[in-house]
């Protein structure tokens, strides 16, 4: 019979990692969708974005996807920095 792991604390002292709620609800390779959705722009949007190559995204059998943590990393290079005023 497999073993009960009750508390957090007994299964990091096994060696075993938790999955959270958030693992679980934001899967890491998303669709031109999801995307859309996320960024809060249309899947045209999305599209000329990857025509331009602006986005990183990759084909899965002809199918466009993108990975969360690489669109996470892009939003984050494309920030405007405030301009200081004196």
């Amino acid at each position: 019979m497999p073993t009960v792991i009750k508390r957090v604390e007994d299964a990091k002292a096994a060696g075993v990692v938790p999955r959270t709620a958030t693992a679980e609800a934001e899967p890491e390779l998303m669709t031109v969708g999801e995307v859309a959705a996320w960024l809060k722009l249309s899947a045209k949007g999305i599209y000329n974005l990857v025509e331009t190559r602006r986005i990183p995204h990759l084909k899965v059998s002809s199918r466009l996807r993108f990975l969360r943590s690489e669109i996470q990393a892009w939003l984050e290079e494309s920030r405007v920095p405030l301009r200081r005023t004196s």
